[in-house]
């Protein structure tokens, strides 16, 4: 049993080098793209903060006209899944497309919409109902509720299913404070029953069109470092803190399993910061010594 676990945790020893020294060979892109791979896995990583501040990247290069992958391809993944559709607003749907926030949500109002889209109420409904029934599930939504309740039923409508329903109408508020007890009472289930539901909760992806709207891969290249005035600095849009999604550490009271799952989350951030700060600092140290070393190349 000693031997297993030794064994199990050299594997683990081995896999997180590799990890580590693949962020190491990465270039830019790949590596917001790495980040961007995690955080679709971890819901505790907050990676809006990365994307604005890439999307300014442009700006400060004075680059013109330059287009974000993502953006283009959403709209063709959309367009795409509606050549084979049989539907007849298929361009209504690609407009709402544009409309999209970059966690894939409608915030607009209906009056709105129709008024940009030049459609009437029913045209809209018709086109959001086709636009929800896409990949990736949730798109169109107007709150988080609606999200998760568009990607649940996708589902098969199982007792657990329709309860988690009933617990996203109904109690989703009381659940992101951990309130239980309030929530058991409401829906009449007990409290280990609230946090088996969770759990699917959990699975749920709340921000659906994150892989596409965002500017995480770009079409043009993006220095780790800028020479500047003689001095060596990191790229600051590049290099920023990972924000953690602090509404998800709350779920964790009085639930051992999710306790489990996110202190499991936690210590994924923890190694994807280490791995990133080596990165900074091996990078950074090399370019010093690089510009001390070829003054006469960088400075002629």
């Amino acid at each position: 049993m000693k031997l297993e676990l030794k064994q199990g945790q050299k594997h683990q020893i081995y896999q997180k080098q590799i990890e580590k020294n693949q962020i190491l060979q990465m270039d830019v892109q790949q590596l917001l793209a790495h980040i961007e791979k995690i955080s679709f896995e971890n819901p505790l990583i907050d990676t809006d903060d990365m994307i604005e501040s890439t999307s300014n990247i442009g700006k400060e290069f004075d680059i013109d006209s330059l287009s974000r992958k993502s953006e283009q391809s959403l709209k063709e993944n959309i367009h795409w899944q509606l050549i084979n559709k049989d539907i007849d607003n298929k361009k209504l749907v690609e407009s709402l497309v544009e409309l999209l926030d970059d966690n894939g949500y409608l915030r607009l109002s209906i009056q709105d919409i129709c008024t940009c889209l030049k459609c009437d109420e029913k045209e809209y409904i018709e086109a959001k109902n086709a636009l929800s029934k896409l990949e990736p599930p949730g798109l169109g939504a107007a709150t988080l509720k609606e999200c998760l309740l568009l990607q649940l039923e996708r589902l098969e409508e199982t007792e657990d299913i329709y309860k988690t329903k009933q617990l996203i109408e109904e109690c989703l508020e009381d659940l992101s404070k951990s309130h239980y007890y309030a929530v058991s009472k409401k829906l009449g289930i007990s409290q280990n029953k609230v946090r088996e539901l969770l759990q699917i909760i959990l699975t749920l992806n709340p921000r659906p069109a994150s892989g596409f709207s965002s500017s995480i891969e770009v079409n043009y290249p993006v220095p780790d470092i800028i020479i500047k005035d003689n001095a060596v600095q990191l790229n600051p849009v590049i290099y920023k803190d990972i924000n953690i999604n602090t509404g998800y550490l709350s779920l964790e009271a009085e639930s051992k399993e999710t306790k489990k799952y996110i202190e499991s989350k936690l210590k994924q951030v923890s190694w994807l910061q280490q791995c990133l700060s080596q990165r900074k600092n091996l990078i950074y140290d090399i370019v010093v010594f690089l510009l001390d070393y070829q003054q006469d190349f960088f400075y002629e």
